[in-house]
């Protein structure tokens, strides 16, 4: 037993030592505490171990950690080269995004990057903590950096046009896109993005024609029809926007921005049945909800279900006051009016008792000052 306590002492010696040996200026105080908290540990151990007393197993685990598992991983660590090094931050970093902490995920890569220059995983994770951080300059140089080292790098290059386009840098931004479909002509991410800008500048009619060649080709996405869908709706061309906008909600059954769209088309196309169908997906997004409530009871109203029409009103309104003076300058509400006239009536005795309540609040804290 008495050889393993010497082995032990002789362990926690030598890699003390050699800490201190690898001392660096930067992390100088924390290294001195880790080794006074080390001293401190190893001397309860002697001290149990030559009294005999018994050492409690929490008191077990801290000798173990700070006397024994910090010192030996410091001197690894410091022993490995710098490609090993490298691999378990990067590792660190991405378990860091994982749960949400991009600032200390971005510091670490940005460690990481001073020591290896050309590690474009290394660019491209800090880029994403940077967009994270709303750092979108930063994170674009980040991407640059990245296809400088692998002009063939699909991800970084679709990303970066995306902070360029978000960034009104159009030009910058088709050159790139040009740059990349000379690599990969038919790739659909690529023909989505350069769609989206053309529809951007206005220049529709080359956009609905890389969005009809996606569609037809079965390349396309629910963005893809989406944005058709869009197109469509600004030419007048109802039938075929609704269409698109049907494959868009198959591809993605949570788009409900296509939703509600589907919702007003069929409403103006006076397909009321449908409209509702359509609207009752959209009002789960929360910030469609409002406009699809009060839509909603539009159509309600249009089939002569009153009640119905009323319920949605009433939510339309609860989420926004202004659809209140709406439906009352709206003739198609006449259909309705009593209850809106309770429904304002409502609103003003709630305005008052808040108001009251907010007086009586006031008063009593004068009263006590």
């Amino acid at each position: 037993m008495w050889l393993v306590n010497v082995v032990l002492v002789i362990t926690f010696i030598y890699f003390v030592v050699r800490v201190l040996k690898n001392l660096n200026k930067q992390n100088k105080l924390v290294t001195f505490i880790e080794i006074d908290l080390a001293i401190l540990f190893e001397v309860v151990f002697l001290w149990n171990t030559i009294s005999g007393d018994s050492i409690p197993k929490v008191v077990q685990i801290l000798i173990l950690i700070f006397s024994y598992i910090i010192p030996i991983t410091k001197v690894l660590l410091h022993d490995t080269n710098t490609s090993f090094k490298l691999k378990i931050l990067y590792a660190i970093a991405k378990v860091s995004y994982a749960f949400k902490k991009y600032e200390f995920t971005e510091e670490i890569l940005a460690r990481a990057i001073r020591k290896d220059k050309n590690n474009t995983k290394l660019y491209y994770l800090r880029a994403k903590a940077l967009e994270k951080l709303e750092k979108y300059s930063e994170a674009r140089d980040m991407l640059f950096n990245v296809i400088d080292i692998d002009k063939t790098n699909k991800n970084a290059y679709l990303k970066l046009v995306q902070f360029l386009d978000m960034e009104n840098k159009i030009d910058t931004a088709l050159i790139l896109l040009a740059q990349f479909l000379k690599m990969y002509p038919e790739d659909s991410d690529a023909l989505e993005l350069l769609g989206i800008i053309y529809s951007e500048m206005g220049r529709e009619k080359e956009a609905e024609e890389i969005y009809i060649n996606l569609s037809e080709s079965k390349l396309g996405t629910y963005n893809t029809y989406y944005n058709l869908a869009i197109i469509y709706s600004k030419q007048g061309k109802i039938l075929e926007a609704i269409e698109a906008y049907k494959v868009a909600v198959q591809k993605n059954p949570k788009l409900y921005e296509a939703y509600y769209a589907l919702g007003k088309l069929y409403y103006a196309n006076k397909e009321y049945e449908n409209s509702i169908a359509n609207l009752r997906y959209a009002i789960k997004d929360e910030y469609l909800k409002e406009k699809a409530e009060y839509t909603l009871a539009q159509a309600y109203i249009q089939i002569d279900n009153l009640e119905k029409a009323v319920e949605h009103l009433e939510s339309a309104i609860k989420l926004n006051k202004n659809y209140l003076n709406k439906a009352i300058n709206d003739p198609l509400f006449d259909a309705i009016s009593l209850d809106i006239k309770r429904i304002e009536d409502d609103s003003k005795e709630l305005q008052t008792y808040t108001y009251d309540s907010v007086n009586e609040e006031e008063e009593v804290k004068e009263k006590v000052e």
